[in-house]
């Protein structure tokens, strides 16, 4: 009845070997509408992840429970999405982390640092300076999607790389305006240097 209580007993269960044993408490949990899906669903669907298990329809699951709470239940909260999301990283499962952000939109559960910091590590897995130009005649011709951030001086272009690369230094930051005076190209998750 305790919705506190679940989050360690599941975790205890999906440790012991165990996370499809506590796919059965799902439904007597959510009957109840008490507990937040992110509760029960989180510590398996990480189990499960860590175990190089594929759960995607359990995730697709989550997804719908998250919608169909009922107002009784407990608020929710960003910590079940955000060990899911380091399952996803640790076992390299992209599909997974999407499915994980899709329960996490569907919870209306507020952002949170640690939520921004796993999806950097996630999708940005290597990150590889290539080159800083000073005019467009020197930018590397290439066949790959680009991004361009483009802005007015000291708005916060570098900072956003970083935030985005989930880097401190990727892009050099710094309080003078204008101290970035060229074109800084990144090479994000190449095959050549990273083969995941």
């Amino acid at each position: 009845r305790a919705p506190r209580s679940l989050t360690p007993a599941v975790t205890a269960l999906c440790r012991a070997a165990a996370p499809k044993a506590c796919v059965p408490l799902i439904e007597d949990v959510l009957g109840e509408g008490v507990a937040r899906p992110g509760r029960i669903y989180g510590p398996i669907v990480a189990g499960l992840l860590d175990k190089r298990r594929r759960p995607y329809d359990l995730l697709r699951d989550w997804v719908q429970a998250e919608s169909d709470t009922s107002e009784n239940c407990e608020p929710p909260s960003h910590i079940p999405f955000a060990k899911a999301l380091e399952a996803c990283r640790r076992s390299k499962d992209l599909d997974a982390a999407y499915l994980v952000l899709d329960a996490f939109d569907a919870s209306s559960c507020e952002d949170h640092a640690d939520l921004s910091r796993e999806i950097s590590s996630i999708f940005a897995r290597s990150v590889r300076f290539i080159v800083g130009a000073v005019s467009s005649k020197q930018l590397p011709s290439t066949e790959v999607k680009e991004v361009a951030f483009v802005g007015r001086s000291n708005v916060g272009k570098s900072s956003l790389v970083n935030m985005f690369l989930g880097r401190t230094k990727a892009a050099y930051v710094s309080k003078k305006p204008g101290k970035t005076r060229q074109f800084n190209v990144f090479d994000v998750n190449s095959a050549s240097v990273d083969s995941r």
